[in-house]
């Protein structure tokens, strides 16, 4: 019996441990709330982020990473980032964000003076239509002066009409429906949701490392873990009037918007053009008067002057995955010198 409550105190001490220490390097996450604009989303607290690069950041009471965000002063030219988990950046520390580069840059400019507020607004999964859907909110929340989106590819072949999302898009004749998913839930671990008892598991990370992984190896998607996965481009047509709706719609709901377009970067081929929806984003941004950024020539030229990705981080494959220190730093020095332009 001795020996039993001894097993049982080593694996106690042993989960004590290896929570503390998977918290401290892999994943800690401040769980979710149920926001009444933006859904099943973190809620305010430290999250840690080791999975791929590494981060300790912050996540504020509207779910953003970024610091609370106070009342506007009389000399503040707020400039409001919009994008994916790419932009959202948990893989980088807070500093290297693009956003926070972008401010410094700004804030730098001795000629001015305004003083440059920069918010990160990014969230994974979302994609245009959370952009369109949200304006309303963000304008009166946030009184932003210019935005900033931030699209790819698989804003359009992967995120647009996928139902497991929070906001999705339901084609109509020939336009579109913003939809809102209700049973949304942010978190792979939402299974844990529909037992109230055991909801308090989520907090932890072992709970949190050890289930996604299991889902993972049954291929079981749960929430926003249920991307389509490996999905074919298909038909460029099919997409053609929806980049078009997409881009007239930003144009309409943001007075002063640019679009950034983070290329899908072959590393294999660094020297293969640029993809359709690429190429249609490019073109309606041009037709409806949108400022349009594509980063493709300075991520290409980086890649080839340094020999160093702008994917991948030190605990990753280098050259897949989410854009690193690097990327981020190249997108800041470009939108620096668009705004001074602008300005």
């Amino acid at each position: 019996m001795k020996i039993f409550f001894k097993i049982i105190i080593a694996l106690i001490l042993a989960l004590i441990s290896w929570e503390v220490l998977l918290g401290l390097t892999i994943v800690k996450l401040p769980g979710t709330v149920n926001h009444p604009v933006f859904g099943n989303t973190y809620k305010q607290g430290l999250l840690i982020w080791g999975k791929e690069g590494y981060s300790i950041t912050y996540i504020n009471s509207l779910g953003l990473r970024e610091k609370e965000i106070a009342s506007k002063k009389d000399n503040e030219f707020r400039i409001l980032s919009l994008g994916d988990s790419y932009a959202e950046g948990f893989q980088v520390p807070d500093n290297k964000l693009l956003t926070a580069q972008l401010n410094s840059l700004l804030n730098k400019d001795k000629s001015s003076d305004k003083y440059f507020n920069v918010i990160n607004a990014a969230k994974s999964g979302y994609s245009p239509s959370y952009y369109i859907h949200f304006s309303d909110f963000y304008k009166k929340a946030l009184a932003q002066d210019y935005t900033i989106a931030i699209i790819m590819d698989s804003d359009f072949y992967r995120d647009s009409f996928d139902k497991n999302q929070y906001i999705y898009l339901s084609q109509k004749d020939n336009s579109y429906n913003i939809n809102v998913n209700k049973d949304f839930k942010s978190n792979k671990l939402a299974i844990f949701d529909k037992y109230k008892g055991f909801q308090f598991l989520k907090n932890y990370s072992i709970v949190n490392i050890g289930a996604k992984n299991l889902l993972h190896m049954l291929n079981i998607n749960i929430g926003q873990g249920g991307k389509p996965k490996n999905k074919k481009k298909t038909d460029i047509k099919k997409y053609d009037p929806l980049i078009e709706w997409s881009i007239l719609n930003l144009k309409n709901k943001y007075e002063n918007i640019v679009i950034l377009y983070l290329p899908e970067i072959d590393y294999d081929t660094l020297e293969k053009g640029k993809s359709d929806y690429e190429s249609l984003t490019e073109s309606y941004c041009k037709q409806y008067n949108v400022s349009f950024i594509n980063m493709r020539n300075d991520f290409i030229s980086y890649i080839k002057q340094s020999k160093q990705p702008v994917h991948g981080f030190f605990n990753t494959k280098p050259g897949e995955g989410h854009i690193n220190v690097h990327a981020h730093g190249l997108i800041a020095k470009r939108l620096h010198k668009y705004f001074n332009e602008k300005f």
